[in-house]
């Protein structure tokens, strides 16, 4: 009997075995999480919304509830409330079923791919998602945020996308490289003022709770947090934190690396040309969704499920030649499954200490910046077969 038969290949690729390899797995995470105690990034969600809607100062310690400190917006825990307000154990199951499942619903939603690609994108994603919501971490939810943001950009739904980002934003300010979707759409001006309005009623959720009085306090206090900086953080997984393992760099260059990444980011700004081109524009995707790990300079672990599922369409829209499926599956081994367990615990502290894990994940998004500026027109253009099968869908 073969291990990989055609036919068992195929069942694997089916929208449906996809959800219930994300379910069971992510069960079974769920539950490893439960029963070993570690629930301390859930338990700064939850307890934070019930001091919240006390009145109470949210950005002070908190140490018999919870670890660390708090530090989103004041309107996350407005977002957060479904969650919150529901049992505890009933909450945390929610929560991340919810952040887990969106990732393939909304991959299954774009168009001119094969569901068999999409897939396939799901399956590069999983270990990611999983390593990220092992510690109920919002990276997967931000992931979500932006796929969704580009799938409304697509259908035409500026309000939609607008929220979306809005949303983002107030849970992490990082989402807000995803705003620059805007500029390869119709309707600019008429977008940037629906994204006002969504900022300006976002942030004023609070206000359902709060004097205006009150609600200016929190922010003035969210964003000296904001301003504490912390520097260049020894072990963070991003380019900076790369080039300090090795150079030492100061925490001032952070700046410097900052915005040559944005200078880098706006090179594919040039060909306007193609922006009618829906895989140039899904480049940008894949761009953004890399960028905002690469060089956020605190970028953790869990901030590349973000970046992963730019990885995962990129690989889909490359010519599936022997060498390609060999080095994705060098990228996925190297890129995810050294940095986790039961890889021996020597070679993890490795890569953690040198912030290695970056390394693959920045040669794939030089990788589509030297494609968006020099492939053919005709490299991202829909081929008539892709046009057919998108009209059945």
């Amino acid at each position: 009997m073969q291990l990989f038969s055609p036919k068992k290949i195929a069942l694997l690729l089916q929208q449906r075995t996809v959800y219930i390899i994300y379910f069971i797995t992510l069960a079974a995470i769920n539950l490893a999480t439960v029963f070993a105690g570690k629930m301390n990034t859930w338990n700064i969600y939850r307890s934070v919304f019930w001091h919240f809607v006390k009145h109470d100062d949210i950005y002070v310690s908190y140490p018999a509830e919870f670890g660390d400190q708090y530090q989103y917006s004041p309107s996350f825990p407005m977002l957060f409330a479904p969650f919150a307000g529901l049992p505890y154990y009933l909450g945390y199951f929610v929560w991340n079923n919810l952040s887990m499942l969106l990732i393939p619903f909304l991959i299954f939603k774009f168009k001119y791919f094969f569901n068999q690609k999409k897939a396939i994108v799901c399956y590069i994603g999983l270990v990611e998602m999983l390593v990220c919501l092992q510690g109920t971490q919002t990276n997967v939810m931000i992931a979500n945020i932006i796929l969704l943001s580009f799938l409304s950009f697509e259908n035409k739904q500026q309000w939609l996308a607008a929220f979306a980002l809005a949303g983002g934003i107030y849970i992490k300010v990082f989402p807000i490289v995803a705003v620059s979707l805007f500029l390869l759409y119709p309707d600019k001006v008429k977008f940037l003022f629906k994204f006002f309005v969504a900022i300006v009623i976002v942030g004023a959720l609070p206000l359902i709770i709060f004097s205006p009085a009150e609600l200016g306090i929190m922010y003035s206090k969210w964003f000296v947090i904001m301003k504490e900086d912390p520097g260049v953080i020894p072990g963070s997984i991003s380019l900076t934190g790369m080039l300090q393992a090795y150079y030492n760099i100061s925490d001032s260059s952070k700046l410097i690396i900052q915005f040559i990444g944005v200078l880098i980011f706006c090179l594919m700004y040039i060909r306007t040309n193609l922006f009618k081109e829906y895989y140039y524009r899904i480049y940008f995707l894949c761009s953004i969704l890399i960028w905002v790990a690469l060089f956020n300079h605190v970028s953790e672990i869990t901030t590349y499920s973000i970046a992963i599922c730019g990885v995962g369409f990129w690989f889909i829209h490359q010519k599936q030649t022997k060498a390609m499926k060999i080095f994705m599956l060098l990228f996925v081994l190297v890129a995810t499954v050294l940095s986790i367990d039961p890889t021996p615990r020597f070679i993890i502290n490795y890569i953690y200490e040198h912030s290695l894990k970056t390394l693959p994940f920045a040669i794939i998004w030089f990788l589509i910046l030297y494609q968006m500026l020099t492939k053919k027109q005709a490299f991202f253009k829909l081929s008539s077969q892709q046009d057919e099968y998108a009209c059945k869908l």
